[in-house]
């Protein structure tokens, strides 16, 4: 990437003769600092409707950045395509006094494909630009202006764009022909917006000022579920030779039908294929898995984003023929495969990811970034990824369960949800054995089993060499001093998924020597994991997103020579957070720990906050307690 301009420390202590500028860091009002990375001096966002197959963007956006960890409010890349044309686009970075230190020339740009290497998209590219500074505070101003040959995304206003970010002044504002043009829905803003007619049509504006940033606390919900935002839609709308209405998920399921339709043919050959290797199934979903993975074997994922590639697939034929596509395209693609077959699915549209941040369900609009494929089975609806080349068939994992999604049918869209991962289905299942000399140093061999989300979040590290498993092993491991001998990942792709785990450790002075004393720590799979800070004041919900068991067996065999002197007893507690219980055995020379632990999901009121701690904050007491053994006299020994 070509960097935009590395600024020299004599630039940026320039001293500003005159009147104080815009963008001097002492204007930002008092308490904006607090608390923040990143400060939003100005930014406007200006959408004009003009006509069903013609739209504009303008944006103008200054940020001031006091820190490194803010300096992911400067990137903003620029997409375009045949769709969408760049009329505009500048940049400018000014130091901590307002002055301009220079304007980045055109040729500072990147200029990159979106999706490099592939031909089917090689009319999506973007722009980008990143400053690098090297002392802080910096303001980077970015300004740009793109025109759209269609009218089908409207903007959603975030004018905070994150925790520990605070915005000096936002505008927000929408140019429409007249009041049956567009519908909005808000939230989290006090005001309704300025409404004013013109010769260019009517014009609503909102605007915020001097919002102070919110500080990302343990357990923080996503920063969207408490700032301020604007979701706008069109009525009616175009999109090339389409037209639709949006008003209703029905409407917008049939307009998506109709983009769709007559794209699903696929060759002769193909389809000859796929009868041939699914003839002697015997069940519908028998016969979709066959079809699952000759997807998985024949294609490839491209990524490309909802608003960036367009809205429609490439046809089934493309797909076949060349063996890649994006989400829209290998859904589709997917679709015409189980149509040959005589099977039938329904493209859906998901606001997929990894924390949960559901649709507006009472707003029809286009929140969606990601396609899957729904197949009706009875009462065991079948759900498939169809990006990826590794997912278990039939497995919705974090990314796409438990959300509300537009299911496309003859009829219209239709609103479902994705199943959810249950505490049940989600488990971290560890048997462990560990033998301790009379140094304190230890081996164990630890198994482990993990389903659900659980077994989603080993997923990469599954399909990764044996160096990117050991980095994954060394995060995962919490130990302070431990070497990992032997280690070993096995994937099972059944109806309920699962990895398991074989880790050998060696664990140098894994016990601490006090004395005659030996300090044995008692869980090593949970050690050393530290509860949620306090907090004086707790301004945002508790939000916990997933809920799962985790059950720890452990076997201590302990050095010969000692005794126990101190053997933590068995303890079991519970709150709305979850539930945690341990026994403590001693058998001969042994000791068996068993612990579960359930965590809880939901979201919780602030003021609970103190009880959460406090769950942890034992949960974290048991996990570190320790056996204390003592070393036996001579006289005891003989």
């Amino acid at each position: 990437m070509i960097r935009f301009f590395i600024v020299c420390l004599c630039l940026l202590l320039g001293i500003e003769s005159g009147s104080a500028q815009k963008y001097a860091v002492s204007n930002i009002p008092e308490g904006l600092s607090k608390n923040a990375h990143a400060v939003i001096r100005y930014s406007y966002t200006g959408f004009t409707l003009e006509s069903l197959n013609s739209t504009s963007l303008k944006v103008v956006k200054a940020v001031t950045i006091f820190d490194k960890s803010g300096e992911e409010f400067w990137y903003y890349p620029v997409y375009y395509n045949s769709n969408t044309k760049i009329k505009s686009l500048s940049a400018a970075l000014y130091n901590a006094n307002g002055k301009l230190i220079r304007s980045a020339k055109k040729s500072e740009f990147d200029d990159l494909s979106a999706v490099s290497g592939f031909s089917l998209f090689e009319d999506n590219r973007m722009k980008r630009i990143r400053p690098v500074v090297n002392i802080y505070p910096a303001t980077f101003e970015i300004s740009y202006e793109l025109s759209f040959n269609n009218s089908f995304s409207f903007p959603r206003w975030l004018p905070v764009p994150d925790y520990n970010a605070a915005v000096q002044e936002a505008v927000f504002e929408v140019v429409v022909p007249d009041h049956n043009s567009f519908r909005y829905i808000q939230d989290t803003i006090q005001n309704e917006p300025l409404i004013k007619s013109s010769k260019d049509g009517i014009s609503y504006t909102w605007n915020v000022k001097n919002l102070e940033a919110v500080n990302k606390e343990p357990y923080s919900p996503p920063y969207t579920h408490s700032m301020p935002y604007v979701i706008t839609a069109p009525s009616n709308f175009g999109y090339g030779d389409y037209e639709g209405n949006m008003e209703s998920w029905q409407n917008l399921g049939i307009f998506i039908s109709n983009i769709n339709r007559d794209r699903d043919k696929l060759p002769d050959e193909t389809v000859n294929k796929l009868k041939e290797l699914t003839k002697n199934t015997g069940t519908l979903e028998e016969k979709v898995k066959i079809a699952y993975e000759y997807l998985q074997s024949n294609t490839r994922y491209v990524s490309i984003q909802l608003g960036i590639g367009g809205i429609q697939p490439f046809s089934a034929g493309t797909v076949d023929n060349v063996g890649y596509g994006d989400c829209k395209a290998l859904t589709n693609y997917m679709k015409s495969i189980l149509k040959a077959l005589d099977i039938t699915s329904y493209y859906t549209l998901v606001r997929a990811g990894d924390y949960l941040n559901d649709i507006r369900t009472d707003f029809t609009s286009d929140p969606f970034n990601h396609i899957i494929l729904c197949v009706p089975n009875k009462n065991d609806t079948i759900w498939l990824e169809c990006t990826s080349q590794t997912a278990p068939f039939g497995f919705l994992g974090n990314f796409t369960s438990n959300r509300h999604v537009l299911m496309v049918t003859e009829e219209g869209g239709k609103l479902i949800k994705t199943p959810s991962c249950t505490k049940e289905d989600t488990r971290e299942i560890n048997i462990a054995s560990l033998k301790i000399n009379a140094d304190g140093d230890g081996f164990a061999q630890i198994q482990s089993v993990f389903t659900g989300l659980f077994y989603d979040n080993m997923r990469p590290a599954i399909n990764s060499n044996t160096e990117e498993q050991k980095r994954y092993l060394f995060k995962l491991i919490r130990l302070p001093n431990y070497i990992i001998s032997n280690f070993l990942f096995t994937e099972f792709k059944n109806k309920n998924p699962f990895v398991t785990l074989g880790v050998d450790l060696e664990l140098p002075s894994y016990a601490s020597q006090s004395g005659s004393r030996l300090l044995i720590p008692l869980n090593m799979l949970h050690a050393n994991r530290k509860p949620p800070a306090d907090l004086k004041e707790r301004k945002l919900d508790i939000f916990l997103p997933n809920e799962y068991i985790s059950i720890d067996t452990m076997s201590i065999k302990l050095p010969d020579g000692f005794d126990v002197e101190y053997l933590p007893g068995n303890t079991s507690f519970e709150s709305v957070f979850g539930k945690y219980s341990c026994e403590i055995e001693l058998q001969n020379n042994k000791v068996l720990f068993i612990r579960k632990f359930e965590q809880e999901k939901g979201n919780f009121p602030k003021e609970e906050y103190v009880n959460l701690v406090d769950f942890y904050k034992k949960v974290n007491k048991t996990d570190n307690s320790q056996i204390i053994l003592k070393k036996q006299s001579v006289s005891e020994i003989l």
